[in-house]
């Protein structure tokens, strides 16, 4: 199967405040741990199967999937900034696109959660801080 490189970079990393523009690169252990344990048990493909919504060669892709394409990322803790990719996964495009979104998640939340720390940090030298906010918010 032709491989095919996809390039993953935080898209929200773009829109951040001018005394905001770094970031503060985390979660690629949750990212590996995810592709290194992902797999569908027994349970899931019955499931898939009872629904009668897909065709028979996605379940026995689906029963056999082991993620095996190549991950190159930021290592974690890393300063980066505003459209710098954080993580590139080359993999078969089936692949790719089944574990996009989950890594994407992974992170940006995690990525997120260590800028704004960072930033507190940085705002308030030698202070006890804390912040109470939603996540979302925090955002840059």
């Amino acid at each position: 199967m032709a491989r095919t490189r996809l390039l993953y970079s935080n898209s929200s990393s773009g829109d951040c405040r001018r005394d905001a523009d770094f970031l503060l690169a985390a979660g690629l252990e949750d990212v590996l741990n995810y592709l290194e344990t992902l797999r569908f048990s027994t349970a899931e493909i019955d499931w898939l199967k009872s629904t009668k919504r897909f065709r028979s060669n996605l379940i026995d892709y689906l029963a056999e999937f082991r993620f095996a394409g190549n991950v190159h990322a930021i290592p974690e803790g890393t300063v980066c900034f505003p459209n710098e990719p954080l993580i590139r996964i080359t993999a078969p495009l089936p692949a790719a696109q089944l574990v996009e979104t989950r890594l994407i998640n992974i992170m940006h939340f995690q990525t997120m959660i260590a800028s704004k720390a960072a930033r507190m940090v940085l705002a308030a030298p030698r202070e006890n801080t804390v912040r109470f906010r939603s996540a979302y918010r925090a955002w840059c």
